[in-house]
Parts: C-alpha cells; sequence; structure tokens
C-alpha cells in the first residue's frame, strides 16, 4: 500500500489531505480508506518513537477508553489529538497539521526500508522491539524475519502475509508456509450478470454461518479460467441499495513472485471493482 501510494499518489500530484473532498471516487476512497490507515501508521510510528517504544496506539485506544467511554457523543479531534500528545509524553501536533490537515505526503520512506536486510521493515522491527540494523536482535541463531513468521502463522487470518517477509537466506527453522487456497479451473464461459446458475459445481472458498445485518453475505465463490478470476457474493437474502455497503478482497496471485492485490467496491456501488496492488 505504501508503494501504491507513492507511486499513484505522491509521484502523480494526486495526494491530497485527508480532510479534502476530492471530486474523483477513487482518489476520494483512497484517502478516506487507505491514506487513514497509513496515517494511523506513521501517528504509530511517531509514538513510539516519542516513548523509546514504550507506547503505541493501542496505548492510546487504552487512555481514551478510560477517560471517554460512555460520555454519550463522538469526540472531538482537539480531544483525540491531546490525548495523542499525553500518551505520547510530548507535542505531536505537526502529525495534524502537517500531515493531516495539511497537503504534505506523508514521510514514510524511513519507516519501509529495510536497513538490515531481513525481510522486516524499520517500521515493524520498531513495533517489535527488535534492532533495524541486526538480522538477528537477540542473537540467537534465529533471523528476526523468521521469528516474526513464526509467531504471525499463530493469529494470522490469512498466514501468508507471515511468510512473504522471510527473505531466502534466512538463518534458523523456517516456518511451513500454508497451503493457499486452491480456486478449481473450470472450462466454462460465465456472464457478468450477477446470476449464479452457469456456475459450476464447487465449494465456497468461505461461509458465513449466521447473518449479522444488511451487507453481509453467506458464501464467497472463486475460480478462474485461462484468462479471468471469477467472484461471486451470494448473500442472505439481498443486498439493501439504502445502506451503504462495501466489499474488499485480498487476492494472491502465485508465480515468479508472489503478489497481492486488493479488489475493493465502492459504497453503494457493488458492480463497479477496483484493483490495486498491496505487495510485490
Amino acid at each position: 500500500m505504501y508503494e501504491y501510494y507513492q507511486t499513484n499518489y505522491v509521484q502523480s500530484g494526486l495526494d491530497r489531505s485527508l480532510f479534502s473532498q476530492p471530486t474523483d471516487e477513487k482518489t476520494y476512497h483512497f484517502i478516506e480508506y487507505y491514506k487513514s490507515g497509513l496515517w494511523a501508521f506513521y501517528l504509530n510510528q511517531r509514538i513510539l518513537e516519542a516513548t523509546q517504544g514504550e507506547k503505541s496506539i493501542d496505548d492510546l485506544s487504552r487512555y481514551l477508553y478510560a477517560n471517554y467511554a460512555g460520555i454519550g457523543r463522538p469526540l472531538t479531534y482537539e480531544e483525540i489529538k491531546e490525548a495523542v500528545n499525553i500518551v505520547a509524553g510530548t507535542d505531536l501536533g505537526d502529525v495534524w497539521s502537517r500531515y493531516a490537515y495539511g497537503n504534505e505526503p506523508l514521510p514514510l520512506a524511513p519507516y519501509f526500508q529495510d536497513d538490515d536486510h531481513d525481510g522486516l521493515m524499520n517500521g515493524l522491527e520498531a513495533e517489535r522491539h527488535t534492532n533495524p540494523e541486526s538480522a538477528d536482535s537477540d542473537g540467537d541463531g534465529v533471523d528476526d524475519s523468521v521469528e516474526y513468521a513464526t509467531e504471525c502463522i499463530q493469529v494470522s487470518l490469512n498466514p501468508i502475509y507471515c511468510t512473504e517477509v522471510i527473505p531466502p537466506d534466512a538463518k534458523g527453522n523456517l516456518p511451513t508456509p500454508p497451503a493457499a487456497s486452491i480456486i478449481t479451473n473450470a472450462p466454462l464461459s460465465i456472464m457478468l450478470d450477477g446470476i449464479s446458475s452457469d456456475w459450476p459445481e464447487i465449494s465456497p472458498l468461505v461461509t458465513d454461518p449466521q447473518e449479522s445485518g444488511p451487507y453481509d453475505f453467506a458464501a464467497l465463490y472463486a475460480f478462474s479460467d485461462e484468462n479471468y478470476l471469477y467472484l461471486r457474493i451470494d448473500p442472505y437474502g439481498y443486498f439493501s441499495s439504502d445502506v451503504p455497503g462495501q466489499f474488499t478482497f485480498d487476492i494472491v496471485a502465485h508465480g515468479e513472485s508472489q503478489l497481492v492485490f486488493q479488489a475493493f467496491t465502492i459504497s453503494n456501488q457493488p458492480e463497479e471493482i477496483h484493483l490495486a496492488p498491496i505487495s510485490g
């Protein structure tokens, strides 16, 4: 996502303030959902730096809950900024004035460098309290990336992300990458009409056993032919046109390298699909 932001928004001149209202729907969607996530990542890194790794955005969430839970109204930006400064123990007003309200590109490059070439970006090493200048921070003979992947696989909903960070020459007992979901190849032509009667008889990739409200899906199906990847969402009942909804999927393509794409829809426009590379 950092590379996508740099290439498609910073270098192209399309970067905007988080509080702007771009007229282009795609840019608006990116700024609202994805740049805001990158901004939160940057805020977390600044808190880590200000506290020598003792505090993070997790502590900010705990502080806000402890002091504002149950007040019966949304928090103001000023209250959130004050909480950030209290947790960080210093004034981080420039994170807001320059990079949230202002139009300056997020200065993320130092955090996405890998100074010790161990597969973990400097920013992730700061979060994990490992040394960004040493591939084996604790000197136990196992590289930081292998230790990260081993821990990550235990808790990740998509463990393939955990093993992508391991460089080929990493030292230690490498965890076995999880088997990828196999998409059935079927010699069948699909009409893109939202009707599933021409789909092959295949098992769903994932199901949701319980309905939880509008825009909840019951099952997700996918298969590929020589040219296309087909996705099908079976909803509980139907998707309401009155409630804004959005779907986002991570698509992992295997070949000479591993590429991860994110397919997402625009709220209330599920027929319009956008594809964005997020790693590779």
